[in-house]
This record gives structure tokens, C-alpha cells and sequence, in this order.
């Protein structure tokens, strides 16, 4: 009878309290924890909601990559979870973790079906930019201060312009809303989501307008850079001329 009684306990908290497993009188001690406190209940079902989100848009490969950093990530829990606070930091990385690798699949989809930026989503594209540019301050160049992360953004994520396929290579260029000569491009490979950027000015770092534009590139990865950079400053010329080129490295 004490045997029933824990069993139905046993459900009763996983039910109540939201584990996204069914608690058993075999659990470990760190499904035991998640079982008996509602705000690791929470936490683990919120982590397994996305993880199932996630699985489900993932191509074959990269479901397996995923499951793979699942079961490592769930060996590093247990030995994390050695207290409930402990636990949750596990918990709420492996969200955000998780949440940046949903969104890179979700934006990857929006290139492939896409024809423009135009229903591209900005939350989405704007946290790209973010991570792309996240070693940056605000003030992206100390001798150009036209050019702030929030400037970049506000190019890029501006009237859209049709994309342009070369194979697994997307061109995309926008303007910015009411300066449309403020063009802002970036070349992305649809397979690993690698990119380079570029932003067509009109103000040197003296603040002195200039007639024909000023194209800054930046870039992270080197290789990249080298193999796209050409097709980056084509697609530049083709919509302004522009009078020269400044390249940055995003460390």
C-alpha cells in the first residue's frame, strides 16, 4: 500500500509541478530535485518544448548533431545540479543556448523561401546581428562615429530589395527608410549561416560628406572574407558607385 501511495505521489508531483519526464521511485536524485520544485518543473518542460521545436526543423544531420548536444548537455546537468540554484543556471544556458541555435534554423529558413527581406522576421534577423556583432560596443569604429551597431542595423534592416541567389550564396541588400543612396548588403552562405556585411555612407570620420560614399565591410571570418568579399563589392556597385572601401574585422 505504501508502494501505491509513492507511485501515485510520485505522478501526482510530476503533474503538478510540470517535469517534462515521468517521475518514478527510481528517479535520480536530479530528477528527484526537478520533480519537487515547480520552478525546475517549469524550466524543464519550457527546455523540452524547445527542444522538441527544435527537432522538428532541423534537416536529418543537424537533428542528430542536436541529440547529440542534448545527451551532453543532460551528463553535464547531473553533475551541475549538485543544488537547485546550480540547476537552474544549467537550465536557463541550455535555454538561451538552445533559443540561438532554434533561431539560426528559423532564419535559415526564412532565406531559402523568401524573395526579400521584406517578410523576413526582424526579431530574428536583428539578434543575428547582435551575436554577429557582440565582441563590438556601440561605437563600432572609434574614428567613424556614423557607424554604430544600432546605424548597421538600421541599414540592413531597412526597405527592402530582392535577393539574389548564386548557388548556396544569398545577396542581401536594403536601404535605409528615407535616404535610399544609405544601402546596406550582406552576402550569407544558406549552409553554415556564415556572412560578411556592408554599408554604403556618405560621412567620413571628420563628419565631411562624401559625394560618391564610403563602402565599410565587415567580416569575422577570414576565409569568408577572402572568397566573398569581391562578390560583396559587385553587388555594392551595381546599386551606388561609391568611392572606396573600408574593411573591419568583428573579433
Amino acid at each position: 500500500m505504501r508502494f501505491i501511495f509513492l507511485i501515485f505521489l510520485l505522478s501526482y508531483i510530476s503533474a503538478a509541478l510540470g517535469a517534462s519526464f515521468e517521475c518514478k521511485e527510481k528517479s535520480t536524485d536530479v530528477e528527484w530535485m526537478i520533480c519537487t520544485d515547480i520552478d525546475l518543473g517549469a524550466l524543464d518542460e519550457k527546455l523540452a518544448s524547445l527542444y522538441g521545436e527544435a527537432l522538428g526543423l532541423m534537416s536529418p544531420d543537424k537533428v542528430e548533431q542536436l541529440k547529440l548536444a542534448q545527451r551532453a548537455w543532460i551528463a553535464k546537468r547531473n553533475k551541475q545540479c549538485d543544488t537547485t540554484y546550480h540547476c537552474m543556471e544549467a537550465y536557463n544556458q541550455r535555454l538561451v543556448d538552445l533559443k540561438k541555435s532554434l533561431d539560426l534554423e528559423k532564419l535559415r529558413k526564412n532565406l531559402l523561401t523568401e524573395k526579400s527581406s521584406h517578410r523576413i522576421d526582424d526579431r530574428i534577423f536583428f539578434n543575428y546581428l547582435t551575436s554577429y556583432f557582440k565582441a563590438m560596443e556601440s561605437q563600432m569604429l572609434t574614428d567613424q562615429k556614423s557607424l554604430t551597431r544600432d546605424e548597421v542595423a538600421m541599414v540592413i534592416l531597412g526597405m527592402p530589395e530582392p535577393f539574389v541567389r548564386k548557388g548556396d550564396i544569398l545577396i542581401v541588400s536594403n536601404c535605409r527608410y528615407q535616404s535610399c543612396p544609405e544601402k546596406g548588403l550582406m552576402v550569407i552562405d544558406l549552409v553554415s549561416l556564415e556572412s560578411i556585411f556592408g554599408v554604403i555612407h556618405y560621412l567620413d570620420k571628420d563628419g565631411k560628406y562624401l559625394e560618391n560614399g564610403l563602402l565599410t565591410i565587415f567580416y569575422r571570418d577570414e576565409k569568408f572574407y577572402k572568397e566573398h568579399s569581391k562578390t560583396l563589392m559587385d553587388a555594392a556597385r551595381e546599386k551606388v558607385e561609391y568611392e572606396s572601401v573600408n574593411v573591419i574585422k568583428v573579433n
